[in-house]
């Protein structure tokens, strides 16, 4: 059970997390141990995360993926513009870039 002091505290938190301001490793790491604990919290932190910052420029498949809390907040961009799948892997090491 949060208390509405300790509740307060990760809102602004999340809050900051997802407008791009800093947040302290310290912050990160406290959060991070409520999420485990609470499913709320959790899915308020996979909000934030995936709405750094780029949230309203997400239309199609990709707002709606976002709308509905689906796929990985933390997920690799996919460059668009780069259509030769070896330059694609460019920065990949080695082992990966021989098969």
């Amino acid at each position: 059970m949060l208390t509405p002091s300790l509740r307060m505290k990760l809102q602004a938190l999340l809050a900051r997390l997802s407008r791009g301001s800093e947040v302290s490793l310290e912050e990160r790491l406290a959060l991070r141990r409520w999420a485990d604990r609470d499913s709320s919290i959790a899915s308020a932190l996979r909000r934030a995360l995936r709405g750094r910052g780029s949230r309203a420029t997400m239309t199609g498949v990709d707002g709606l993926m976002a709308d509905l809390d689906l796929g990985d907040p933390e997920a690799f961009p996919y460059d668009g513009r780069c259509e030769d799948l070896a330059r694609w892997f460019s920065g990949s090491p080695p082992w990966l870039r021989r098969s």
